[in-house]
């Protein structure tokens, strides 16, 4: 009744009389799940020291179980240390592979480093591009980090590492422009022409009416020196409802 009492208290982030009651609670038993709830008021309180001793308590009574793990890996999270959390990730893994709880904290825990990574960018590019790698080792198939990773290589200045990233963002979100998008400016400060138009033709193959992709892979054909492909292009565009390539076709008119 006292663990009852406190989660209600919790709830209404009453964290004091909270603590009182599980300490109450386990006076009368050393039941892993006290430990973990009271870790849990802990870590709303920003005190991971002790939200940790808790965890690790609730752990060492009940080691079978996947969920004070997934709490531990938030724990470490939020108190800076990315590195253990991603240790505890892969642990997890190993010990409970396919359980619903830590596939959910892997979303979670990835998108906890993008966050990050978004704060880092404005401020600290390297620091972002760590950031945008932890989000990649716990999800290896988050197709945003690679995107934004590539975005801060870029203006980092590292090309090649910037371009693998849009490649890998285009191969597990093939149906995103913005990759394509990237993936083409990238190219165009290296004036490789061709390779864009391969990328555009690529994204058409997908969406063939997609009248956005036909007013880029026109820009290509232009710069290429190719205009009559260009105006196809342009008209495809158009034909397709985009005013911007109506506006363009018109001044060749």
């Amino acid at each position: 009744i006292y663990a009852d009492q406190a989660w209600e208290f919790r709830q209404k982030k009453q964290y004091d009389k909270a603590l009182a009651l599980y300490a109450k609670a386990i006076k009368y038993g050393d039941y892993y799940e006290f430990y973990e709830e009271r870790a849990k008021i802990y870590l709303e309180m920003k005190d991971y020291d002790q939200a940790l001793k808790d965890v690790n308590q609730s752990i060492s009574l009940r080691p079978v179980k996947p969920r004070p793990y997934c709490l531990r890996a938030s724990i470490y999270l939020q108190k800076g240390d990315p590195d253990a959390a991603i240790r505890e990730l892969r642990a997890m893994e190993y010990m409970f592979p396919g359980d619903f709880d830590i596939r959910g904290m892997k979303e979670w825990a990835a998108g906890w480093q993008l966050h990050q990574a978004s704060n880092y960018f404005k401020k600290d590019l390297e620091q972002a591009v760590a950031s945008y790698g932890r989000a990649i080792e716990i999800k290896p198939d988050c197709a945003d980090a690679y995107y934004w990773r590539g975005m801060a290589c870029w203006k980092l200045n590292k090309i090649d590492l910037a371009r693998s990233d849009f490649e890998q963002a285009i191969k597990l979100n093939p149906h995103d422009m913005n990759n394509y998008r990237m993936m083409d400016n990238l190219l165009a400060s290296q004036q490789k022409w061709d390779e864009i138009i391969e990328q555009w033709n690529a994204f058409l193959n997908l969406e063939p009416n997609n009248g956005d992709a036909y007013l880029e892979r026109a820009g290509a054909y232009k710069h290429k020196g190719d205009m009559q492909n260009a105006l196809a292009d342009l008209k495809s565009a158009c034909d397709r409802g985009n005013g911007k390539a109506c506006g363009i076709l018109k001044q060749y008119q």
